[in-house]
């Protein structure tokens, strides 16, 4: 008879981690006793946490998809003054670079 796979084995989407956060967040239970009662490792849960708050910190929101999206504005930079620089990576090495 095989095991049934451990917990610790388990892969979570980012579209699931943010599910598990967000109801961490909204429970009464702390982040630690919220990891072990399902059994998820506390390291691992705050890695995924700190993951995705890092890509909303840079505009790189999460879709449900998996895939990054979301917008950063840049009509409200300054017009004068120091030169502006954009570098967005396309994927497979391809950079696109705009400079003002």
């Amino acid at each position: 008879m095989k095991n049934a796979p451990s917990n610790t084995q388990c892969r979570r989407s980012l579209e699931q981690w943010r599910e598990l956060i967000e109801h961490q967040r909204t429970g009464t239970q702390s982040a630690r006793a919220f990891c072990q009662a399902r059994g998820i490792a506390y390291s691992t849960f705050l890695y995924h946490k700190r993951k995705l708050r890092d890509r909303v910190d840079r505009g790189n929101e999460v879709t449900a998809s998996g895939e990054a999206g979301g917008f950063i504005e840049l009509n409200a930079l300054p017009v004068g003054g120091r030169p502006l620089e954009v570098e967005l990576s396309l994927g497979n090495g391809l950079i696109l670079r705009i400079r003002r």
